[in-house]
């Protein structure tokens, strides 16, 4: 399963990012926004959703395998969340524990070969639905008054690594020796 990309930055850390007057810019679908510092019309309800849908993407990801695989695939899917979506690490851990849980009450059935079969038909469901909700945050993104779109070349060029020489750390000890005599 691909990790979930989201590019999204919740309204609190927008917030705070007002304080400096930090621009906010995501990625969402290809096309780049500089998001405005408040909370835009619908968020808290796209943000619920968007969760649920990972929930659930990520509880028949926990069926499709046995349970000595779910500690080190929780601790991926948390840091995937981290990672890829913005999630604040307790937010991630709170996602992956509600999709444990709702595995466990499902696993308790016994019918796990059930759930390892009809994985990828389920997956790929999943995978359609983050699709659906990403489409419906780009349109709330362009619907918001203070939202401003980025041309792709002004994000590369900022993003772009520097043209300058990297120097160790021996170099870097060596020019500061020089300085002093």
């Amino acid at each position: 399963m691909e990790p979930l990309v989201c590019n999204y930055v919740p309204p609190y850390v927008r917030a705070e990012a007002a304080a400096t007057k930090y621009p906010v810019e995501v990625e969402i679908c290809g096309e780049y926004y500089r998001l405005p510092y408040t909370e835009m019309e619908g968020e808290k309800a796209w943000y619920r959703d968007l969760k649920q849908v990972i929930i659930g993407m990520y509880v028949s990801w926990l069926c499709s395998v046995t349970r000595d695989e779910w500690e080190t695939l929780t601790f991926n899917m948390v840091m995937s969340l981290v990672r890829h979506t913005g999630f604040h690490v307790i937010e991630a851990r709170a996602v992956v524990h509600e999709a444990t849980v709702a595995a466990d009450r499902l696993m308790e059935m016994e019918n796990d070969q059930v759930f390892r079969d009809e994985f990828p038909a389920v997956a790929a469901m999943y995978d359609v639905e983050y699709k659906r909700q990403l489409a419906r945050l780009q349109a709330m993104v362009k619907a918001c008054p203070g939202t401003e779109i980025v041309a792709p070349e002004t994000v590369q060029r900022r993003t772009q690594g520097s043209k300058r020489k990297a120097r160790t750390g021996k170099d870097a000890q060596t020019a500061s020796s020089g300085e002093a005599s």
